[in-house]
């Protein structure tokens, strides 16, 4: 739980946790400045107001910012999302490609966390691992990874480099040699890449 906490907090899921922190912050201020007499309590209000204003608008500004870049749509009969273009292109010649070539009765792991893949192709995946990134990967260990990749045998294994969340400053988990990347180089031969270096998709199918 602590390497979780500690990935999280310094990556972009902190983000979630800064009104926490602004909100202590402004309440320690608050007391220890009123406490000290440094300024008048309405001073300190007034700077306050002032500070979570600009981070409102600033936040705000970001929100825009993204939606203008997430606006190409990966669409299929059961929904459509906006990401940015990169990620639409690969993401419908993924979908195209699962739709073409397997079965609804196949199952399919897309790493790092492609759930949304399973959904808009219509395939099912196993809820005792969905996704797997280098946050989860690091926090249950290599050996749990494994019996829980044994156990759910999956038809298909697709990893997708540059979509989800990020490896935490660490090397892309699934090109650099570790267990699960040989247990999946042993189990499952390659059939179709899609992208590029930086985008990479690679499907692969249990061998027989």
């Amino acid at each position: 739980l602590i390497r979780v906490w500690a990935d999280l907090r310094m990556n972009f899921y902190g983000i979630y946790v800064l009104p926490w922190v602004y909100l202590t912050l402004a309440l320690i201020i608050l007391r220890f400045c009123s406490y000290l007499k440094i300024f008048s309590k309405v001073k300190i209000e007034q700077f306050l107001i002032l500070f979570f204003s600009i981070h409102c608008i600033y936040y705000f500004a970001s929100d825009f910012a993204a939606r203008k870049i997430n606006s190409y749509p990966v669409k299929t009969d059961r929904g459509t999302i906006y990401v940015s273009k990169y990620i639409a292109e690969n993401s419908n010649l993924l979908i195209d490609f699962i739709r073409e070539n397997t079965s609804e009765t196949d199952k399919i792991l897309v790493l790092p966390e492609g759930q949304m893949i399973n959904f808009l192709s219509g395939r099912k995946t196993d809820m005792h691992i969905h996704m797997l990134d280098r946050l989860y990967y690091d926090a249950l260990g290599a050996e749990k990874v494994l019996n829980l990749l044994k156990k759910s045998e999956f038809d298909y294994i697709v990893s997708v480099k540059g979509f989800g969340l990020d490896d935490f400053g660490k090397p892309y988990l699934y090109s650099e040699k570790n267990p699960v990347t040989e247990y999946i180089f042993q189990n499952y031969e390659l059939i179709k890449t899609i992208g590029g270096k930086n985008n990479l998709i690679e499907v692969k199918k249990k061998r027989n």
